[in-house]
């Protein structure tokens, strides 16, 4: 395995500061370190060390890109296994894969870094056979033989970008999209966990499924009535076995009805919702004794969350030789390790390179937003978000709700204001923020979900207000049971969230804004957490 240290991107010269990171990086794989964790503020340059892993690590062997250009990485035998997997995984590892959150933090690496080869989720991709369906709704869904006529080809846009990023030295993939592959193409020299704080969420999310009741009555299932481990893994598989057989009985009839009458897009729309269901149910069954998963059952629907992910981390971490676990909001090393199940890492704490006094954070909340006090105190500060909107009505800013309840309580307040961008219902956060962009007068997004992955730089975000501490519900059962066991972990989860909104504005050197945190907690938590907090953070507090 070649240093990080001398492969540092040839279209950028390392500054100091990343040396002696890239330096530190290489020291402890040779002291026989796996796992990496880097606490690395924005403008640091996180992106230049998977950049510097993906360049340091060898290339593909030929035999091995032999069999992804011939198409035959995917196939299978009469019993439905991969006819190469224990030739692919005989290979010694190359490459770098760096696993990110948002399609945003994906774009950000294809326009630092032309070898670098980003993957995203079939929606994506438009179907080449017929462009009012996307990939993942293609009708090669119903056809094994149009699948292989397009395979062969290589006229899916989707399968080239596939094959071309199982090849590259430098992949760029979600999470979501790398855990779906088959285990026997990820493996690599070094996996970079891009804002690794969010991985917890992610492997939650996947290994995680809803079962509504209403959307299923087609199954004449009888309702999960016990929370005992047993009976709800039979319950569990029982729908599994019905739901795939359903499955099966829709495509014979949408494959009956011929070329002639193709389906509508609302028809493979439901079956791949039904295919994404069965799936998920698959991956919870398969981990079911492996994790402890906890069943939440309401009038409505029955929901499956592991407890923990410490196991199902290695889902993950199995497929690499080194692991590099990178975010600017880290917090505490120690519960982030144990709760990932990591014993032995070193830990790294870069300095941030932004003067604090450009990016000032101010707590000037007189009303707490706890669930005592929230109703009451709810429109008092709603009014200062809106005073400090008005205040810099000439500059682009973000108001940080937390909830839909506090978005729609702040959409209340300012009325038919088409300054402000509400993500609501029907409207995504891509819709605001490409309105965001292409609006010349001042605008301010609202929402409860871009605390990650955002990047209002220069004059796109100049302020940002923070409505509420960012604490995890109580209401999540998971969530519950957690904070009963571990109030270190509650503690840092919410923390994570707060630092990244704070992160939200100011995003180079020359870069500034300001920001307000109105909830009333504000500075007595922050108080409390003081040692937890990293020094680039307390120094922008004022």
């Amino acid at each position: 395995m070649n240093k990080l240290a001398d492969n540092f991107p040839k279209a950028y010269k390392p500054r100091g500061d990343q040396n002696k990171i890239l330096k530190e990086i290489d020291e402890a794989i040779a002291d026989g370190y796996k796992f990496i964790i880097i606490q690395s503020p924005t403008g640091t340059g996180k992106s230049m060390f998977a950049a510097a892993a993906a360049t340091s690590s060898e290339d593909p062997s030929k035999a091995y890109t032999q069999l992804v250009d011939d198409q035959k990485i995917f196939e299978k035998d009469q019993n439905a296994e991969y006819k190469y997997s224990s030739e692919v995984l005989r290979k010694d590892a190359f490459g770098t894969n760096v696993l990110t959150i948002t399609k945003a933090l994906q774009n950000q690496y294809n326009k630092l870094f032309d070898e670098s080869v980003v993957m995203k989720g079939k929606s994506n991709y438009v179907c080449d056979v017929n462009d009012e369906f996307d990939a993942d709704l293609a009708p090669c869904m119903l056809s094994s033989n149009l699948f292989k006529e397009c395979k062969d080809n290589k006229t899916c846009t989707y399968l080239n970008k596939r094959n071309k990023v199982l090849k590259s030295k430098f992949g760029v993939l979600n999470y979501s999209m790398f855990l779906s592959l088959p285990e026997h193409v990820k493996k690599r020299s070094f996996l970079v966990c891009d804002e690794a704080s969010e991985l917890e969420d992610e492997l939650v999310s996947f290994f995680s499924v809803d079962i509504e009741y209403d959307r299923l009555k087609f199954l004449q299932l009888n309702r999960l009535t016990s929370e005992d481990s047993r009976a709800a893994l039979a319950w569990l598989t029982d729908v599994s076995i019905k739901l795939d057989d359903y499955i099966r009985g829709v495509m014979t009839g949408l494959q009956n009805k011929g070329y002639k009458k193709p389906p509508s897009i609302g028809e493979m729309a439901r079956l791949k919702a039904l295919k994404n269901l069965f799936e998920k149910i698959t991956h919870v069954i398969a981990n079911w004794y492996s994790c402890e998963y906890v069943i939440e059952l309401s009038g409505e629907k029955v929901t499956f969350v592991p407890l923990y992910v410490n196991t199902l981390s290695e889902h993950v971490f199995k497929h690499a030789e080194v692991i590099i676990l990178m975010s600017a909001t880290i917090i505490d090393p120690t519960t982030f390790a144990k709760t990932l199940g990591i014993d032995k890492y070193h830990y790294l704490e870069v300095d941030s390179v932004f003067d604090p006094i450009k990016s000032p954070v101010y707590c000037p909340g007189k009303y707490p937003l706890n669930w005592k006090n929230i109703d009451k105190n709810l429109p008092k500060v709603v009014e200062q978000a809106k005073t400090i909107c008005e205040h810099y009505k000439d500059k682009n800013g973000i108001v940080h709700t937390h909830s839909f309840k506090i978005t729609q309580a702040m959409k209340a307040k300012v009325g038919n204001d088409t300054r402000y961008l509400f993500r609501e219902g029907g409207i995504s956060n891509e819709n605001i923020l490409d309105e965001h962009d292409i609006r010349k007068d001042a605008t301010v997004l609202v929402s409860p979900s871009l605390s990650h992955g955002t990047d209002l730089i220069g004059d796109s975000g100049e302020f940002q207000v923070i409505m509420k501490m960012p604490f995890l519900p109580l209401g999540s059962k998971r969530v519950k049971m957690l904070f009963e066991k571990d109030k270190d972990w509650y503690a840092m989860k919410m923390l994570v969230n707060l630092m990244q909104m704070c992160g939200r504005c100011t995003r180079s050197a020359d870069d500034s804004s300001e920001t307000f945190i109105l909830d009333g907690q504000a500075f007595d938590i922050l108080k409390r957490n003081w040692s937890l907090l990293p020094r680039y953070f307390k120094d922008r507090l004022k």
